[in-house]
């Protein structure tokens, strides 16, 4: 296995985990719902994006593409969170 597709396959594994994380975070607190309906949503829509996020990581050409579309996408996502009043 070449390093590129080493890289490419650490980041999209690992960098798909993080974006379904804040993902979950970012719904919970943002959503107008009750507590326990906002996390379920926010769980479940991040069990949807991590598979999502594995699929983009092998669907851009270079490895540095999925690198900077992974955190980009996870910027956004922890921006709305602290808009939505989260505090880490």
């Amino acid at each position: 296995m070449s390093m590129s597709m080493l890289v490419r396959t650490a980041t999209a594994i690992i960098g798909g985990y993080g974006i379904a994380a804040m993902a979950a975070i970012t719904l919970s607190w943002c959503l107008p719902w009750s507590r326990a309906e906002n996390v379920t949503a926010g769980l479940l829509a991040g069990l949807l994006l991590w598979p999502a996020m594995v699929m983009l990581g092998f669907a851009l050409r270079a490895s540095l593409h999925v690198c900077i579309a992974i955190t980009g996408i996870a910027a956004v996502l922890a921006a709305l969170a602290l808009l939505g009043g989260w505090r880490p």
